[in-house]
């Protein structure tokens, strides 16, 4: 009996561990539950981050595909601007030549004297002053001449230089207006466009009755045009047409103001 009641008391000593663990505890703060989820995220974000990254590259790409396309239009249009100029300066000096050419075939150019009309051996009249020096007149041609040659032998710099000192030396002179005009022409033929429009304008203000006048006017509408002032052009181009309408001037102002007006705005 007395070992029975040991036995009892053996078994209960040896639950009361069992007893005294200790119970597990629920934490009832939602935070804990939803680290899961967060880190569940986070690891979403993180998948995702490559794609992010590919779509701002995609994005730059494009970007700089506009900017070659516009580089590329940039490039066409000075391409085209540089064409455009060349051939005006082709056709400045082909006019030029061609002016040239009417001249030496009409003989427009001033002759010598003492070429076109030999003097006797002993006559002094008109020719030579008494002091035997050239006379005035024969010098003022002489200096026109060899300007006018610098001109045919397309030595444009040294033909102003000339050109501007016979103006000076001969301002009232018998070509006087002439000089000015052919001023004009080697200005265009070099593409000095503002030096150019001024020596026309001094052909008209100048000399409003000289033979060059149609012809000043004329180049005045084509500088005008090539400057960018188009109203400008067509003035003068339309002064030539009513003005000097029996001219040649005045038919290829016509030619050039009907190629102007058909120009796109």
């Amino acid at each position: 009996m007395v070992k029975l009641r040991l036995a009892v008391i053996m078994t209960g000593l040896c639950s009361l561990p069992v007893l005294a663990a200790p119970v597990p505890v629920v934490d009832s703060n939602p935070s804990s539950l939803a680290l899961p989820a967060a880190n569940a995220q986070s690891n979403v974000l993180g998948a995702s981050t490559p794609v992010g990254q590919a779509g701002a590259l995609l994005e730059q790409i494009s970007s700089l595909q506009q900017e070659v396309l516009q580089l590329r239009g940039l490039v066409e249009e000075q391409a085209n601007a540089l064409q455009r100029l060349s051939q005006e300066n082709r056709d400045r000096y082909l006019d030029l030549d061609r002016r040239i050419g009417m001249l030496s075939k009409s003989g427009s150019a001033p002759e010598s004297p003492v070429a076109s009309r030999p003097m006797d051996a002993g006559s002094t009249s008109g020719a030579v002053s008494a002091g035997g020096g050239i006379t005035e007149s024969v010098s003022e041609q002489a200096v026109y001449q060899d300007a006018f040659q610098l001109i045919r032998t397309r030595k444009f710099d040294e033909a102003i230089v000339a050109l501007n000192d016979y103006i000076r030396r001969f301002p009232t002179g018998t070509y006087a207006d002439n000089a000015q005009y052919w001023l004009g022409e080697v200005y265009l033929a070099q593409g000095k466009l503002e030096q150019s429009k001024g020596a026309f304008e001094t052909v008209l203000k100048d000399y409003p009755k000289s033979g060059k006048s149609p012809d000043a006017m004329y180049k005045l509408g084509r500088v005008f045009d090539q400057l960018g002032d188009k109203a400008q052009s067509e003035k003068y181009l339309k002064s030539v047409i009513s003005q000097y309408s029996q001219s040649s001037a005045a038919k290829l102002a016509d030619v050039y103001l009907r190629s102007l007006q058909s120009k796109p705005m």
